[in-house]
Order: structure tokens, then C-alpha cells, then sequence
């Protein structure tokens, strides 16, 4: 079991591989992603909202066709999908599966590390931003959004918490769950202060549940998710 650590507990945390305690979370099991993340459980007293979001691969012999769900309380809310022959550079983000009537479009480049959420169309009001970067062969990806606002000349940023590498080589995380599995689309997105804004993990092969402050709405959160399925360094 992860160590829970209170508010009024002073102790060290204590690290130990997330994976041993997550087949109580999910009946998927299987994950192949290359860098190993370990974490504890903590309790962060700003309010966050909580989704999930399920990847469904369906074979065709035009290409494969991604589609992707986002849950709240069990309810879907968002739906997108994508197809890996398309030379489109934007997916279309709807809260009906099967209809054209889009919220918002994410744009993006041809390796899925830099996206970009337009609001109504492919050329609307930017919302958000990401981009996702490796320093070196053997380190994990590294995630930062730019929130953007009519209101402020500047976007907001919140930038991956750097994972601490232990003394058997493996990396840690705080991703405030027990309920999540070794991969490299884990990540802590903090703000300049270094107090949490987002949480992404993994919680099953073809799931990603994300944990935000409330003032994130889904759309953007949606747009997250994807990129971190998507991203292909």
C-alpha cells in the first residue's frame, strides 16, 4: 500500500512502486510504457474535479481510427476522434459522439508534442497550449500549458513537477492516488508556487484520469488528456 500522508504528519514520505498497489483500481493490467513512475498519496486542501478519459482503437484497412471519451461521474461529456492516416492537423472536440457540431478544435504537429485548443473553429480564440518535450533518451516527458485569457497580456503556466529518481534507478512521483500504474503519461502540473494545478495518470491501458482545479473547465482538461495519448517522443 502507498503511504497516506496527512496534513498533520510530519514523517518523510515514503516511496513505494505504484504499480503493486493498483490492480484494486483496474482489471487492465497490461502497460507498456518505457519510464516507471513510483508515488505517494497525499490530501491538497484546493478544491479539484475529477475525469477520466478512455482511448478506443478500432482496426480498419483505411487506418486505424482513435476515438476518445472523457467522463464525469461516469457520464460521458466530451467525445473526439482521430485517424492515424489522416494528414489532418486538428481534432474536432464535441460533447456528441457522431455530430459536427464541434466546442473546439486541437490543433497540432505532426510528432503530438505541441498542441494548440481553438475555441468554435480551427482558426478561433486560442484557449490553451501544450507542449511536451524529453530532455534526454533516458528521462521522462515533460508537460507545460499555457492557459490564455481575454483579461491578461499573459498566459498562465503550469509546468511538470520534475520526477525524483531513487536510489534503484527508479522515478518517483507524487500523483495524489493510489489508483494508477507505471507510465510515462504521468505527470504533476504545478503553478509558479509550486502548489498542484493538475494531476495525469495513468489508471489502466487505455485510460487516463486527470484531477484539476475547478477553474480548468473540461474542454481544456479534454485537450490535456489527449495530448498525452497523442504525444509520440
Amino acid at each position: 500500500m502507498l503511504a497516506e500522508i496527512l496534513p498533520s504528519d510530519i514523517r518523510r514520505p515514503h516511496f513505494i512502486d505504484i504499480s503493486r498497489s493498483a490492480s484494486h483500481c483496474s482489471s487492465e493490467s497490461e502497460y507498456s510504457d518505457e519510464y516507471i513512475f513510483h508515488g505517494i498519496l497525499r490530501s491538497f486542501p484546493r478544491d479539484m474535479h475529477l475525469f477520466r478519459c478512455h482511448k478506443h482503437k478500432i482496426p480498419s484497412v483505411w487506418g486505424n481510427k482513435v476515438d476518445f471519451t472523457f467522463y464525469h461521474d461516469s457520464l460521458p461529456v466530451l467525445h473526439a476522434k482521430t485517424k492515424s492516416s489522416s494528414t489532418q492537423d486538428s481534432i474536432g472536440l464535441s460533447t456528441q459522439m457522431g455530430f459536427d457540431n464541434f466546442e473546439g478544435f486541437l490543433l497540432h504537429n505532426r510528432k503530438y508534442n505541441d498542441f494548440s485548443l481553438r475555441i468554435g473553429s480551427p482558426y478561433g480564440e486560442e484557449s490553451l497550449a501544450i507542449h511536451l518535450e524529453r530532455s534526454g533518451s533516458n528521462r521522462p516527458r515533460s508537460m507545460t500549458i499555457y492557459f490564455f485569457k481575454k483579461s491578461f497580456p499573459k498566459p498562465e503556466i503550469a509546468k511538470s513537477s520534475l520526477p525524483v529518481l531513487n536510489s534503484i534507478g527508479m522515478w518517483e512521483a507524487d500523483l495524489n492516488s493510489k489508483c494508477a500504474i507505471r507510465s510515462s503519461k504521468n505527470f504533476r502540473l504545478v503553478d509558479d508556487d509550486n502548489n498542484p494545478v493538475i494531476f495525469i495518470r495513468k489508471v489502466s491501458k487505455n485510460t487516463i484520469e486527470i484531477e484539476a482545479l475547478q477553474s480548468i473547465n473540461q474542454l481544456r482538461l479534454f485537450s490535456v488528456c489527449i495530448g498525452a495519448f497523442l504525444c509520440k517522443l
